[in-house]
């Protein structure tokens, strides 16, 4: 599975969920973050409460 959004893709990879930033032209490279499959949901609800704060 892989979708691509904004300059974000969201992919498995073995057994873990990685999300993949933009590449970085300087370093040729993009940063990643790699998730358990447990880990998502404490990440999703991070993320809410992050926007919540902001809104």
């Amino acid at each position: 599975m892989e979708k691509h959004f904004f300059e974000f893709s969201v992919k498995t990879e073995n057994e873990a969920i990685v999300i993949e930033g933009p590449i970085d032209p300087l370093e040729n490279r993009a940063d990643s973050i790699y998730l358990a499959p447990e880990q998502v949901d404490l990440l999703i609800e991070a993320l809410k409460e992050a926007r919540s704060e902001l809104s």
